[in-house]
């Protein structure tokens, strides 16, 4: 089995306020966060794909075009990324999107080198797929340093 360890768990917050509520209890003005939630090490499977725990708060996961208001702040996906572009599919702007409850399955298999050092990027997403960005323009995100074994 490969192994996929953690060297950087961060959360990363943002100061847009949020014009509406989610169903997950946001209420207005809250701001969403997102984190990785996995420390240590992750077991790859025989298709190279590893499960990766993270958590939201103030931000409701949930697949596109099912029901997010198109002013909310607080509802939307996850794009999930691994070294940047490096590993997407042919033609797919990210290399998983997760819609729905934790873990995420990172599709390594899909990077050219799967074992070895890598970034690993998650994202909020509207429904419309735009990036939900913090008072500065930045879009809300956690990255890790990652070592697939």
């Amino acid at each position: 089995m490969k192994k996929l360890a953690f060297s950087t768990v961060v959360a990363v917050s943002i100061g847009a306020a949020a014009c509406s509520s989610s169903s997950s209890g946001g209420a207005v003005g809250t701001v969403p966060t997102i984190a990785t939630t996995t420390s240590g090490s992750l077991t790859l499977d025989a298709a190279k794909h590893a499960n990766v725990n993270y958590s939201v708060t103030n931000f409701t996961v949930q697949a596109p075009g099912t029901g997010c208001a198109a002013s909310s702040n607080n509802c939307g996906h996850i794009h999930l990324l691994i070294d940047g572009t490096a590993c997407n599919g042919p033609g797919a702007p990210y290399n998983i999107e997760v819609n729905g409850p934790s873990p995420a399955v990172a599709q390594f298999n899909l990077c050219g080198t799967p074992t070895g050092a890598h970034t690993l990027t998650m994202e909020l997403h509207h429904d419309d797929h735009s990036a939900v960005k913090d008072a500065n323009g930045n879009t809300v995100s956690v990255t890790s340093n990652v070592t697939t074994q």
